[in-house]
């Protein structure tokens, strides 16, 4: 059996993190966080002085540049991501910009097989 990639998703405060660690203790598995945390001084920086599209890029070049991360992860075990592309483009997604089926991002990135939304 290959190892599942798994992504939680949801508002802030809706529980993500506590649900991530928990599945990643339950099933023995890895935990990964995006943005990555390598990125937390730029990521304060983006958020308070850019436009919508320059934060859309910031994240989803944070999601491609953590791509061998989650291989990596995923020959180890079963994977937990706390946030993915859902969440990019629900915050960061330019408005003038038509929204593409999540699955036209397959190419440049590893789709999960579940996303849980936390409401």
């Amino acid at each position: 059996m290959r190892n599942l990639f798994i992504t939680i998703e949801g508002v802030d405060g809706s529980g993500k993190s506590s649900i991530t660690d928990l599945l990643a203790h339950r099933l023995n598995g890895v935990k990964i966080v995006t943005p990555s945390k390598l990125l937390a001084g730029k990521r304060k920086v983006i958020e308070e002085k850019s436009s919508r599209s320059e934060k859309y890029e910031f994240y989803y070049a944070s999601l491609v540049s953590q791509q061998v991360e989650i291989i990596e992860a995923l020959a180890i075990g079963h994977t937990v991501c706390d946030r993915y592309i859902h969440s990019t483009i629900a915050y960061q997604w330019p408005d003038e910009v038509p929204i593409p089926n999540v699955n036209s991002f397959g190419n440049e990135l590893r789709m999960p097989d579940y996303a849980f939304l936390l409401t």
